[in-house]
């Protein structure tokens, strides 16, 4: 029994190997998008940008007094948030804690520092705040949330369920159900290919102009597994890509010898017929002599 199943498995080994590339995807795009919704490294390590006060500012003196008076002494330096695509991290200097973004707006809303700028002129005074989880809930908008992952995920189901069907190999309707695969894999990888393009642009933007905009106030960098995990997946896609090309052309090369040899067929027939046919010419021709 065991033995029988082995061997079914060495047989069925491309698309298997195609199966299991497809659940390491599935993996994959689950821990981007949930990444920093728990304390452990696994998911607090993957996130989109990660902001901290910036020390070389001239606010950032200001805010250290009040900020080590309400977190018993810590330094304000210390004091670091991460963005990812359904949670955020803040560390105020005594390690991460980590969750969906309403909850820790929830928990640590008021504890995590916040900043206002005033403008005035002759005839008026205006003002405007702003708090550090409302730059992650616009940053969460920015990257579509996390609404674009689930999509994906969405179709890489429906491709475990398709290539499942197709290991089978004796039910029904097998070549429809590659080409079935060729389609949903193919929409996996131009989703992708979107989201990580569309990611990288908001990443770098942040990085770039985000102490502009808040006044060199705060620091921006991005995080460097969220872009791995999800270049990871993209490499893996084109490898199962590679392989439904490999099986279309070996379809069509087997189609092509198919018609070769009705081809030849019916030439060896032609000659055949015209060999028999010059052979009866000559025996009337003889017996036309013999009379």
């Amino acid at each position: 029994m065991i033995f029988s199943i082995g061997l079914f498995f060495v047989k069925k080994t491309p698309k298997f190997v195609t199966l299991l590339l497809t659940i390491i995807n599935i993996i994959m795009i689950f821990f981007v998008m949930n990444g920093s919704t728990h304390d452990s490294d696994a998911y607090a390590d993957i996130y989109l940008v990660e902001y901290q006060f910036n020390n070389t500012g001239g606010i950032s003196s200001a805010l250290s007094s009040q900020y080590s008076s309400a977190h018993d002494g810590n330094n304000i330096d210390e004091f670091i948030m991460r963005v990812g695509f359904m949670g955020v991290c803040i560390n105020f200097g005594d390690g991460m804690e980590c969750g969906y973004i309403g909850d820790m707006d929830y928990t640590y809303g008021n504890e995590v520092p916040s900043f206002s700028i005033s403008s005035s002129n002759k005839n008026s005074t205006s003002t405007a705040s702003l708090g550090l989880f409302d730059i992650a809930y616009k940053i969460q908008d920015k990257t579509f949330r996390y609404h674009i992952f689930i999509v994906e995920i969405i179709f890489l189901l429906v491709l475990f369920v398709v290539q499942f069907y197709n290991m089978i190999g004796f039910l029904p309707f097998q070549k429809y159900v590659t080409y079935i695969a060729i389609f949903v894999v193919s929409s996996f990888w131009i989703i992708l290919t979107i989201s990580i393009t569309w990611i990288m642009v908001v990443a770098h933007d942040l990085v770039n102009i985000g102490s502009v905009m808040t006044m060199n106030i705060l620091s921006f960098s991005s995080g460097k597994r969220t872009p791995g995990i999800l270049w990871a997946a993209f490499s893996i896609t084109i490898v199962q890509l590679l392989y439904y090309g490999w099986i279309v052309v070996k379809d069509e090369e087997i189609f092509q010898r198919i018609f070769n040899r009705s081809s030849n067929k019916k030439s060896d027939v032609e000659k055949d017929a015209g060999s028999m046919s010059d052979s009866v010419m000559s025996s009337i021709t003889t017996l036309r002599g013999t009379l």
